[in-house]
């Protein structure tokens, strides 16, 4: 009698710790890659076009694609506060963009992406180029299915995470010349690109008009570069990322975030309550972007948001206080984006594919619950 509870106890401990390993499991790996529609995230269909310049102008009829016009209350887009003890919500109009515009498209040989940031003012001052994100900055991510898992349905948001994030500024050393910069901070498992490594050379251009306080980003990746492959991918998933830096708020800006006082990020953003919801570990979902659209899509956005940004003529004819000319003294990590975001950290290993985690511990378990009743009946 004692050895048979002694096997029942032995197959009860190892059931529930397969139960707790599956759920494991399952919770970070398996949530479909397009399950986050009622939560913000995007989908666009996006049109083809020839002859794009990487040149910093955005020129009339140049991208095929209607622009996405964007602003923090846009549907997809989160606010987010990396100030030192919380930025006063009455200031942060103050350090908004007056109209954020993203384009999409794409030939036969990459990808382009670009924007036009209509803001008062340029914070632009560092020490070092890696601390680049620390300044008034775009930060793009950028995956693909690289290993064609979306037709059998096992492309999910884990593998949707695991991208390539680049930033892209205008630098100022301390010489006072403005030199356009783009850094690999986040390299996927699949790709070509390196950690901490500038991008390709004339990979991206980034341009100030003054008169028209207009910040223009134009960047391009090789689908060679994004996934080694020359064929267009079915798919390309996307976070844009503006990091906002004001010289009038320093006082307020984190040790180690130079002049970031925060960002807007276009992505879907999960809270706690929601992740538990859908399953998952990972707080963010990047938006979808369909290449090759079907002959009844349009060149506009399938869910565009409905909000307007402001007018350009709603900002003021003078530029706002000019940031100061030195950097704040505590250095940024060297190799870090802003930390407080856990959700846009790339995995660091690939993930394991779909399934297969749950499926193994399932059997593993079985097999040692097996073992252990056949030695104890042997004993007994």
């Amino acid at each position: 009698m004692k050895n048979t509870l002694r096997i029942l106890s032995v197959l009860v401990a190892v059931v529930m710790l397969m139960a707790a390993l599956a759920v494991t499991v399952s919770a970070s790996d398996d949530t479909p890659y397009d399950a986050f529609a009622d939560y913000g995230q995007q989908t666009y269909n996006v049109p083809p076009s020839q002859g794009i310049k990487i040149d910093g102008v955005v020129s009339e009829g140049e991208y095929a694609c209607a622009p996405i016009e964007v602003n923090k209350d846009s549907e997809g887009m989160n606010w987010m506060d990396w100030s030192k003890e919380g930025f006063p919500e009455e200031e942060i109009p103050e350090v908004l963009p007056y109209s954020i515009k993203y384009y999409v498209t794409y030939d036969e040989t990459g990808l382009y992406v670009a924007a036009e940031i209509v803001e008062a003012s340029l914070y632009t001052r560092a020490d070092n180029k890696i601390d680049i994100w620390g300044l008034d900055s775009l930060e793009v991510d950028v995956s693909v299915d690289a290993y064609g898992d979306i037709p059998d349905g096992t492309f999910t948001q884990a593998f949707m995470l695991d991208r390539v994030r680049a930033t892209y500024a205008l630098w100022d050393d301390g010489s006072g010349a403005l030199t356009p910069v783009g850094i690999c901070y986040t390299p996927s498992t699949y790709g070509m690109y390196n950690i901490n490594e500038d991008m390709p050379e004339g990979s991206y251009m980034v341009t100030r008009d003054d008169d028209k306080q207009l910040t223009t980003y134009e960047m391009y990746f090789s689908w060679d570069d994004l996934y080694m492959e020359k064929n267009i991918p079915q798919k390309v998933f996307m976070n844009f990322q503006l990091h906002l830096g004001d010289g009038r708020y320093l006082d307020y800006v984190a040790d180690g975030y130079i002049a970031c006082l925060g960002g807007l990020r276009y992505a879907c953003r999960l809270s706690d309550a929601e992740k538990a919801e859908l399953g998952t570990n990972n707080g963010m979902a990047l938006h979808i972007f369909n290449l090759g659209a079907s002959e009844d899509s349009t060149d506009e956005v399938t869910n565009a948001p409905t909000e307007t940004t402001k007018e350009v003529t709603e900002a003021p004819t003078e530029p706002e206080t000019e940031a100061p000319t030195a950097a704040p003294e505590t250095e940024a990590p060297e190799t870090e984006a802003p930390t407080d975001a856990p959700a846009t950290e790339a995995p660091e290993t690939e993930p394991a594919k779909s399934g297969c985690g749950s499926v193994t511990l399932s059997a593993a378990a079985v097999l040692i619950a097996a073992a252990a009743a056949v030695a104890l009946k042997n004993k007994d």
